[in-house]
């Protein structure tokens, strides 16, 4: 699996199978919940909402898509095609940002309906990513290799960087 993500709407941490379609489900403490099936592979990142939907970036499909919820997990409400290789996805609770495994372009997308609001590029950005893009508002974290580098999604500017033990 590469970049887990968590569902605030079920306070459960989810990860996808890498590279098939199945979502492994544990609680807060780490047991094993069970899984659910997507029906789509190859998800590199997977980012849960508020309202129990959740998106994925899905690798070799060069897109990020919105699912409806894991109780109807198969259900796709949208898709964005990125041009390349997907390589993170998360929402800051209005908007969704999206990347490409490399490169230092970011999709900004309305959460509801997958439009393109904007697409703008962020200053050193190195290596590639695999599932390492978190926002939060105002925010967004890019996590490299063995470093994460934050940025004002605002100015467009970087922040701060801090370094991980392993690679992310």
């Amino acid at each position: 699996s590469h970049g887990g993500g968590f569902s605030p709407a079920f306070k459960e941490f989810w990860y996808p199978q890498w590279s098939g379609s199945t979502v492994y489900r544990y609680n807060k403490s780490g047991a094993y919940l069970g899984n659910f099936n997507v029906g789509n592979s190859d998800m590199m990142q997977l980012w849960g909402d508020t309202d129990g939907s959740f998106y994925t970036a899905n690798w070799g499909q060069d897109r990020v898509r919105k699912w409806e919820s894991m109780e109807n997990a198969g259900n796709q409400l949208w898709e964005y095609y990125l041009g390349s290789t997907a390589g993170g996805v998360c929402c800051d609770g209005t908007h969704v940002y999206a990347m490409r495994h490399s490169g230092n372009t970011v999709w900004k997308l309305d959460k509801d309906t997958g439009q393109l609001v904007e697409e703008f590029t962020l200053p050193n950005i190195q290596n590639n990513l695999h599932g390492g893009l978190v926002c939060l508002p105002g925010r967004l974290y890019y996590g490299g290799y063995d470093y994460v580098r934050v940025y004002n999604l605002e100015t467009r500017t970087q922040m701060s960087e801090f370094s991980v033990q392993d690679y992310i």
